[in-house]
């Protein structure tokens, strides 16, 4: 049998060569093929070193080239480090001291921002809401003192004023938008901006939703529509001179849509703090009324649901129930589920009567009637 080949080391040297043990095997030091091995490994360690050396200098040579060193060495020289000494006296640390302070202590901070976070902190209140309005006219160049908060009334199907600033009581109560208002030109993509004309002022459609003493002096408008940022408003701002046709071509609409951003989780925590009338409370109180009136269902009653033309305001409202009052028995009821719906139940008033008093302030309406309990004792099949 040929002995193994010196030369190959994965070929397992004579068993003379081994001392076992009970746990390990002892390989001979002296073996040549070992050292072979060594001698190898040692030269390919130095061979790959050289190697690596070679292609290292190639990468410098490409990478520093003698613009780039100069460049560097200009980076690293210490130009403008004083050569003197530091001066670590208590009088010159409390000189630097003063310097600094003077220099950073009056660092101005933006009062939007101020608002911002104080609003933030807790509960919206309406004079935070009014305050940050007030800042946010400023920081994107508006500069109007007057503006109203318009909220989508889901009942009412239209924007009606949430708060407002500078205006008086009957623009709240009057003042809406429809969804789709031709008189307003709303979009929900961009700014309007809307010239209160003499026409426009002559248009009973549009000049009944503001005070007598707004619609005079009042020369344009500014609409702001926040549906881009997932509420359901408008932001409408007033101008009382020509300037606001100056201001509007020089807006910077980006700027507007980022501090609305900021604006907005404020307004939308503000709307849901304060709704009150929610569907289901107003159908409780719609069932609770028709109890009453039909004396827990033992009277037949009639039920009249008006949908008016215009929308009923809240002063129009108070004229309605003046009128009617005096007609209606112990147990009548009027009831404004919102400005486009009123309800009247009546047990034994004349209801040819009550339309005739209700024409005198709501003109135009649509008309539907039930008699109870013709539809069964189901209270909600009414409305």
């Amino acid at each position: 049998m040929d002995s193994p080949n010196k030369n190959d080391f994965s070929a397992p040297p004579d068993s003379g060569d081994f001392k076992f043990g009970r746990e390990f095997v002892f390989f001979n030091p002296f073996d040549d093929r070992l050292l072979e091995y060594v001698n190898r490994k040692k030269a390919e360690l130095v061979q790959r070193e050289q190697d690596s050396r070679g292609r290292q200098e190639i990468i410098k040579s490409k990478a520093f080239t003698e613009e780039a060193k100069d460049l560097i060495g200009s980076i690293l020289t210490p130009q403008d480090i004083p050569t003197e000494k530091m001066d670590f006296s208590i009088e010159n640390i409390g000189r630097l001291i003063d310097i600094f302070l003077d220099k950073y202590s009056g660092i101005k901070v933006s009062p939007y921002l101020t608002y911002l976070n104080e609003a933030y902190f807790d509960n919206i209140t309406e004079k935070e809401l009014i305050q940050i309005l007030r800042y946010f006219t400023h920081s994107v160049r508006i500069y109007s003192r007057a503006f109203s908060v318009m909220k989508y009334d889901r009942l009412l199907g239209a924007y009606k004023t949430m708060t407002y600033a500078n205006l008086n009581q009957t623009d709240k109560e009057n003042l809406y938008l429809s969804k789709r208002d031709s008189l307003f030109q709303l979009r929900k993509d961009r700014v309007t901006f809307l010239r209160v004309t003499d026409e426009l002022k002559a248009n009973i459609f549009f000049a009944k939703r503001f005070s007598l003493t707004t619609l005079d002096k009042m020369h344009s408008l500014l609409i702001i529509p926040m549906h881009r940022l997932h509420v359901l408003s408008y932001l409408i701002f007033f101008y009382f001179t020509p300037k606001g046709e100056k201001i509007y071509p020089n807006l910077d609409q980006p700027l507007i849509l980022s501090r609305l951003s900021e604006l907005a989780p404020a307004l939308k925590s503000f709307i849901h703090e304060n709704i009150d009338v929610t569907p289901d409370r107003i159908y409780k109180e719609l069932r609770k009324d028709l109890q009453t009136t039909s004396n827990m269902g033992t009277q037949s009653i009639m039920i009249m649901k008006i949908h008016p033309e215009i929308p009923i305001t809240e002063a129009q409202f108070k004229t309605i129930k003046k009128d009617l009052n005096a007609e209606l028995g112990y147990n009548d009821k009027i009831i404004l589920v919102h400005a486009g719906l009123l309800y009247i139940m009546i047990e034994k008033s004349d209801p040819q009567f009550i339309l005739s008093l209700l024409r005198k302030t709501v003109k135009n309406f649509r008309l539907e009637t039930r008699n109870f309990p013709d539809f069964g004792y189901n209270y909600y099949s009414y409305f």
